[in-house]
């Protein structure tokens, strides 16, 4: 019986140029989806923002011997900031370095007109492998008090506008504020005559605590820096201090008489002009100017509202906190209203808007067109890929021997 020897059947299989172009291809696209995946992995740890100051080049405009705040803000980078500043502010304003702001009274003297500061601010942040450090020149404009001309001075000489006093009582704390109008402050005040017992004249006040019931009649006399000067006669009653009958059995207590009078002053105004923007998720801080009225303020939003995430303290004027939930470009507009601390009280309102902004950030690395486009070529590349090695390693198990084949 004859033996057959059994031969193993081989199946060739030709393989284009274009086969393994494709194969070679996908390989290369699957090393740059690594690629890409290692670069976002390490860029992860750069997600935060470069720092950047965001605050106008131009500050809002400043008043001599009115109070002025600004913080200034910057964005990106690790918190806390160090500022500093190099440069030239005005007389009376400082720079605190911890928290970026500018605060204070400008005093601008002896200059007639506005005068601009330029001054650079230097910010660094505390990331700690490697610290950012960023300037930017800014500018306040400080407007004087309006200047007094000889004229003016001649047409409106001093004189005293406190017509009448305010009775006061015996062993009540007594307090008045003397008027005058014109000539070239500071005033100078004198009395020609006797207060009465227990009252006393400091600058421009007069007060103390009254001894004894009477009418006192004396002279005001008022001199500017000029030696122009304007006298008025004026009384001043001392009312007996109540008695209360205490043989019901309660308990003497000590009475107080607060005396409220009206005081002649300056009309209550808001001097703030505009409000500087304020960025999504930054710090916002600034703080309202007034001027004239009686001192301190209170201070109201009566019509429309702040941003979300802002908030108005009325006692110290002052618009503070941190934008949330806003759109980009949205302006905030609301009617600001300001009361002195008059027994009848001034008030003064101003329309204000704060616009709102997005902070700039960077575009993701894998939101780039280019990364996108070649991540998707690649992803599709591998598929393919794969599913051609795989047919590959059944085909050879199957018993077919691959061979290149050249095109013609």
């Amino acid at each position: 019986m004859a033996k057959l020897k059994k031969q193993r059947e081989i199946n060739i299989v030709s393989l284009s140029f274009l086969d393994v172009l494709s194969n070679t291809i996908g390989a290369l696209a699957f090393l740059l989806l690594l690629l890409v995946i290692a670069t976002t992995i390490v860029t992860a740890k750069m997600h935060y923002l470069s720092l950047e100051i965001v605050t106008d080049t131009n500050l809002p405009d400043a008043k001599e011997g009115e109070p002025y705040s600004i913080a200034i803000s910057a964005i990106g980078g690790d918190e806390p900031y160090l500022w500093q500043y190099q440069g030239e502010l005005p007389e009376g304003v400082k720079f605190d370095n911890k928290r970026g702001i500018i605060s204070g009274i400008p005093k601008v003297n002896p200059i007639k007109h506005e005068k601009t500061f330029i001054f650079t601010v230097q910010v660094s942040d505390s990331y700690k492998d490697k610290k950012s450090t960023v300037q930017k020149e800014l500018k306040i404009k400080v407007f004087p008090l309006p200047p007094i001309t000889w004229e003016e001075l001649k047409l409106n000489p001093v004189k005293i506008k406190t017509d009448t006093l305010p009775n006061a009582m015996v062993g009540s704390y007594y307090k008045i504020a003397l008027s005058a109008i014109g000539g070239l402050e500071p005033y100078r005040w004198l009395i020609n005559g006797d207060l009465p017992a227990g009252l006393r004249l400091s600058n421009d006040l007069i007060l103390g605590t009254p001894k004894m019931k009477g009418t006192s009649t004396f002279i005001l006399k008022v001199i500017d820096v000029l030696s122009k000067s304007d006298e008025k006669e004026v009384s001043l009653r001392i009312e007996p201090a109540p008695i209360k009958d205490f043989s019901d059995g309660s308990d003497s207590k000590s009475l107080s008489f607060i005396v409220d009078p009206k005081l002649t002053v300056l009309p209550l105004k808001i001097t703030t002009k505009k409000l500087s923007g304020a960025i999504v998720d930054i710090p916002y801080q600034i703080t309202l100017a007034a001027s004239g009225g009686i001192v301190p303020y209170k201070w109201l939003i009566v019509k429309g509202k702040l941003p979300k995430g802002l908030k108005l303290d009325e006692e110290k004027g002052e618009i503070n906190g941190i934008l949330k939930d806003t759109e980009e470009g949205m302006k905030y507009k609301f009617l600001l209203e300001v009361e002195d601390s008059q027994g009848v009280p001034a008030k003064d309102s101003k329309w204000l808007n704060i616009a709102t902004y997005f902070a700039k950030q960077p575009e993701k690395f894998w939101r780039k067109p280019w990364v996108i486009v070649l991540a998707t070529i690649g992803i599709i590349l591998i598929i393919y890929y794969i599913i051609a090695l795989v047919q590959s390693i059944i085909m050879k198990k199957r018993g077919y021997e691959l061979r290149w084949v050249k095109l013609r």
